[in-house]
């Protein structure tokens, strides 16, 4: 019998391998892939301009990037718009990597249920736990899960 850990919301049988979803950096235009993420904990979080609590998840993961090194946090926008995106990270800081999705294809390949959804990805490219918006109470959820990895 497989003993799992308490700190994932998924179970482990049911754990699903992220799809390998194209990764097209909201500066520079470059191009990657989820896989390139493969062998570490990844942090997925999609978001938009419009989305009041994603604006408040940021300064979270910012918190969450300096407390965890090993930890790979993508930022996704979804907004149609580049400039739009560009607009809302002026009010935010941010130190980690942002990407944008303006035609949606990563996240109908994540099947999305709102904003901000959020995924962390274990080290062999499976979802172990899902957040759907942002609040106080899924934030200290997620930092719980996080910690839970002993990532320092």
């Amino acid at each position: 019998m497989f003993v799992c850990l308490s700190v994932f919301i998924s179970a482990c049988s049911n754990s699903v391998e992220a799809p390998n979803i194209k990764l097209t950096d909201l500066e520079t235009a470059e191009v990657g892939s989820l896989s390139d993420y493969k062998g570490q904990y990844v942090y997925i979080d999609f978001w938009a301009s419009w989305c009041g609590p994603c604006l408040k998840s940021f300064p979270f993961m910012y918190e969450l990037q300096n407390k965890y090194e090993k930890l790979a946090i993508l930022a996704i926008s979804v907004d149609e718009d580049k400039e739009d995106a560009k607009a809302f990270l002026a009010k935010t800081q941010f130190n980690f990597k942002v990407f944008h999705d303006p035609q949606g294809e990563a996240a109908r390949q994540f099947d999305l249920g709102g904003m901000p959804t959020s995924y962390l990805i274990d080290p062999n490219g499976n979802i172990v736990s899902t957040h759907v918006g942002f609040s106080a109470k899924s934030k200290a959820k997620i930092a719980a899960e996080i910690e839970g990895l002993h990532l320092n």
